[in-house]
């Protein structure tokens, strides 16, 4: 199993395709050449940034390269879960979330993804999922409980 957490937080194209985009893509070579059979990537919320005037320069291009990463993710054959966090905030966070397939975008702490990552390692009968998180008033085990399917 491998967590993918790398971003390169704006620091321009060809490092965003570098660490965004091939950096997922490395991972699932590497993965097929070692037999590791899961991965867990964290994305990008597809509502990040709009509504927000003046974009970012260069935002479309990163939401274009995490969206080619979560495909080539999920097209690889492996085992996966791609988490999607709304804007992520310096705090340890309370432990409380929305998490689920779509959500209307908001801000997560970052703790509380790190708190959903391990929830979701420590349930591997949670596979092939893209699901999207924000802060909420869930607590962390019941929302990832709630991702099970029968």
């Amino acid at each position: 199993m491998a967590v993918f957490s790398a971003g390169a937080a704006g620091s321009g194209p060809e490092r965003t395709q570098m660490i965004d985009g091939q950096g997922p893509v490395k991972l699932i070579e590497a993965a097929r050449r070692t037999g590791l059979r899961r991965i867990y990537l964290v994305s990008a919320f597809p509502d990040a940034g709009r509504g927000k005037e003046p974009l970012r320069e260069g935002f479309e291009n990163y939401m274009r390269i995490k969206k080619e990463a979560d495909a080539a993710l999920a097209a690889s054959g492996l085992d996966w879960v791609i988490l999607r966090p709304g804007t992520l905030v310096h705090e340890e966070g309370d432990g409380n979330v929305s998490l689920g397939l779509a959500l209307t975008y908001g801000a997560v702490a970052r703790g509380n993804v790190a708190r959903v990552l391990a929830g979701l390692i420590g349930t591997p009968a949670i596979r092939r999922e893209i699901l999207e998180l924000t802060d909420g008033g869930t607590p962390v085990d019941q929302a990832v409980a709630a991702i099970l399917r029968d």
